[in-house]
């Protein structure tokens, strides 16, 4: 089986959002993103390094009722890093669709 590699690279990740108060609310103040330009369509934030760009749509966003088909997030290297940000954000009473868990739990 091949080994996967860690690219030196940043990936960029735009997605739809009703309410750029409550966007920075979440991932600001909640999940902790660094802010970065913003305009009334859009906001830029930057988490571990990656760019996320929310994108304000008069259009409705319907709440999925599960992980898929789309999703993202964090693929934590060290076990303890995950578990300290899983802490962190559910004392700060953050919704997630799913708990964290590793998608293939018997392969290594």
């Amino acid at each position: 089986m091949a080994q996967l590699a860690i690219a030196p690279v940043l990936f960029h990740l735009a997605f739809p959002v009703n309410n750029l108060a409550d966007t920075k609310a979440y991932y600001i103040d909640g999940l902790g993103c660094e802010p970065g330009r913003e305009n009334p369509h859009c906001l830029i934030l930057k988490l571990y390094g990656h760019q996320l760009v929310a994108h304000v749509t008069d259009e409705p966003l319907t709440p999925p009722k599960n992980i898929y088909p789309r999703h993202f997030g964090l693929i934590f290297l060290a076990q303890p890093t995950g578990k300290t940000c899983a802490i962190a954000w559910s004392k700060k009473g953050l919704n997630f669709i799913s708990r964290r868990a590793p998608a293939f739990p018997t392969l290594p």
